[in-house]
């Protein structure tokens, strides 16, 4: 499951993916849209958004408005599904550039967010992207053997590397590769994706 804010927009990504990587041919690529929501950080222009952004870069947490419920409604996608094709939550992953990115890690490695049972996430996926209301994170402990790749500008204006690392340090078990790109964009070769098949996949 890949998200950004547009589905749409990613479209793109994930087909050029399976037509140039073998070792993704036989992915199923869901690709949801953000909701519509104003967002206080582009002066409460209502845009699509998991959640709401007050503040970049700040010392004072962020309320991220909307977390919460957009956690849950990825959630309800992964169980659909599970239901729907038969697959253990072992086999799917979550990847995201952006909000998309912190979405995957706000609701693939936490407990109320994960359907229930004992296995993790096939792996997660992150672009330029960080832990929402790291403040309260809770690392569930069967999502401490989560495979991780999270990839991040080093000089990324929007969200900087250095805050990235310390909160990853503290809150996430994760492989952090750092990108030389000079904003919060996605570009070509910023993504192994045949090493991350490799993590999941084998």
């Amino acid at each position: 499951m890949w998200s950004g804010d547009s589905g749409e927009g990613l479209r793109g990504i994930a087909d050029y993916w399976q037509a140039n990587h073998p070792s993704l041919s036989h992915i199923k690529f869901i690709l949801p849209t953000a909701p519509i929501r104003p967002v206080t950080i582009n002066q409460g222009h209502r845009m699509p958004a998991w959640y709401d952004i007050a503040q970049f870069n700040s010392q004072s947490p962020d309320p991220t408005t909307g977390v919460e419920e957009s956690a849950l409604a990825i959630k309800a996608l992964i169980e659909d599904e599970m239901q729907s094709s038969g697959l253990p939550l072992s086999r799917i992953a979550l990847a995201g550039f952006s909000q998309g990115g912190s979405m995957s890690l706000f609701t693939g490695l936490q407990e109320p967010f994960l359907p229930a049972g004992d296995n993790h996430l096939a792996g997660l996926l992150v672009l330029s992207g960080r832990v929402p209301k790291a403040h309260v994170f809770q690392l569930a402990n069967r999502s401490k053997g989560t495979p991780i790749l999270h990839c991040h500008g080093t000089d990324d204006r929007v969200v900087s590397l250095a805050s990235i690392i310390d909160v990853n340090e503290s809150k996430v078990l994760s492989l952090l590769r750092s990108t030389q790109i000079g904003s919060n964009g996605a570009c070509s070769n910023g993504t192994r994706t045949d090493y991350f098949a490799g993590v999941l996949f084998g």
